[in-house]
Order: structure tokens, then sequence, then C-alpha cells
């Protein structure tokens, strides 16, 4: 079913990581900092993720938050950029169910359409390309698949937005690459991608959306 590269694209050790440390890439750091928002976000979490089933792909996992939230009949493999958060997640205990991989999102290293779920959490404000990541996804997902995103955007409101753009890149410096100004639900549209399910919250800051592709 899946083609993994044995290697530098599906290789912790050899994968290389260009980008700044911002606290994204410090994963005790970044768990302390989440801690508070987190008792928010996992009941959005669980509510996209917890009913997969079959084989999943979650790109970006970072130090492994979703984890603990799949189901029993859900088989999962994870993508992350930084091969330092990759063996943070690999320590937790739920990992021992997962495959997880240090790749990037948008090369990734599967087979065309190995996938029956794609999971993106707070991910695509993050990597260099959304267009090139959305296509890769588009290609490894089987046909009547669909990608799950829980992502922050552009509210649409131009008040908020206007203060989004203003922080932009002193939050990606602290970050190390987060950029929170990125018009994510309307990139899907234009990438091709139909929003079976657009939910608001936060004042449109934050979205979960359920999409699948338009056309293969």
């Amino acid at each position: 079913m899946r083609n993994q590269d044995s290697g530098s694209r599906g290789s912790i050790k050899s994968l290389a990581f260009p980008r700044w440390r911002g606290i994204e890439h410090m994963p005790r750091c970044y768990e302390w900092a989440v801690a508070r928002s987190e008792k928010g976000l996992i009941k959005l979490r669980r509510k996209l993720l917890s009913k997969l089933t079959g084989d999943i792909l979650e790109i970006g996992a970072g130090t492994g938050l979703n984890l603990p939230i799949y189901g029993l009949d859900a088989r999962i493999v994870t993508t992350e950029l930084d091969p330092t958060n990759v063996r943070y997640a690999a320590q937790k205990p739920e990992a021992a169910r997962a495959s997880l991989l240090a790749a990037d999102a948008g090369r990734l290293p599967f087979a065309d359409g190995s996938f029956d779920h794609l999971v993106s959490t707070l991910v695509l404000c993050s990597v260099r390309s959304q267009s090139a990541t959305l296509a890769e996804l588009r290609r490894v997902l089987r046909p009547h698949g669909q990608l799950h995103l829980l992502e922050h955007m552009l509210s649409g409101n131009p008040r908020i937005d206007r203060v989004l753009h203003r922080i932009e890149q002193p939050w990606c410096w602290l970050t190390g690459g987060c950029h929170p100004n990125r018009a994510t639900a309307a990139t899907l549209v234009t990438e091709g991608w139909e929003l079976v399910r657009h939910q608001e919250y936060a004042k449109g800051i934050l979205r979960l959306v359920v999409a699948r592709p338009t056309s293969k």
C-alpha cells in the first residue's frame, strides 16, 4: 500500500532542516507554551479526528499532540519536518501504534493514493508553499478520501486581519515559521478542493475544515 523511501526522504538522521529554531522546534518549550490553549483546542481535535478509521496520514505532527486522539481502528503514519520533534513524539506511549517519519509535507515519500484520510492541524500556516503541499496531499489521497484540517487564518474581519498582518514578521520569527495571516480556506478552493465542512471559531481566526478534491 505504501512506498516509503529508506533514504533521506523518510530518514530522521539525514533530513535537512534549514529553518531557524523558533518555539515550534523546541518540543518541551512548545508544549509548555501551548498548555493553556490546548484545553480548548483538544475539543476541536477530538471533534475532527476521533472517529477516523483506515489508513491516515498526518502531516506536520509536531510533538505528537494528536496521537492520543485517534481511535483503535486508525492506522496512523505521521510526518514532521523537524527531526527533533519526531524524536520527542516517538517517546510518547501512543507513538507505539504509529509510524513516525521525518519528511517535508511538500515532498512526501509515499505512493499515489496511499491514504484514506489526511490530517493537518495548525500546519498549513507554516509550510513553505501551500500550493505544493496541497498538491502532494491530493496525490497521496485515495479516491473519495478527505482532508481534515484545523487551522488559524485570516478572519475576514478587516480590523482583526490588520492586526494579523502587522504581527506576521515578529510572530513568524518567534515561532520558527508560522504565518498568522494566510487565507487558507480560500487557498483550498483555489487549489481545487471542495469544503465539505467549514466551521469558524474565535471570531473566524480558527477554522475546522473537511475538504475533498473537486477532481482527480
